[in-house]
């Protein structure tokens, strides 16, 4: 949301800064966890992922009132997320954990449950984003 909220550098800072307080302690990320060793879990990657997507989808879609268009950004920056996100996973469950899981076990974790939620959030995110920047302008 932040990415269709926000211009393409603050789209960027607020995830940046939302990882950052994360690393520094702060249990923001998933299951109410923080600290430095987040690095260290699998699904870092997709965090470090959402502060490029952020920006990405800022500087293609932000403002923009056309569903369609919103979507196809949004479909992209999924993508993006992903070609970061699971090969980061890929690493630390493999390499560092040495959990041995190959790339499609890896996929079947790491992607395919959140298909659809993703989709749903794009969804919703594509309709109600062009509302906010209407009322709050």
């Amino acid at each position: 949301m932040a990415g269709l909220l926000l211009t393409p550098f603050y789209a960027g800072l607020t995830v940046f800064i939302y990882v950052l307080l994360g690393l520094i302690g702060v249990p923001i990320f998933a299951g109410l966890t923080g600290g430095f060793q987040s690095v260290l879990k699998p699904r870092f990657g997709f965090l470090i992922a959402f502060i490029i997507g952020a920006a990405f989808i800022s500087k293609f879609a932000h403002g923009e009132k056309n569903f369609g268009k919103i979507m196809v950004v949004l479909v992209l920056a999924e993508v993006i997320f992903y070609v970061i996100g699971l090969p980061y996973m890929y690493y630390i469950l493999n390499v560092v954990m040495g959990k041995g899981m190959d790339i499609s076990k890896v996929f079947s974790v790491g992607m395919i449950p959140f298909i659809i939620p993703d989709i749903v959030k794009a969804i919703v995110a594509a309709i109600i984003a062009p509302r906010i920047l209407k009322a709050i302008k």
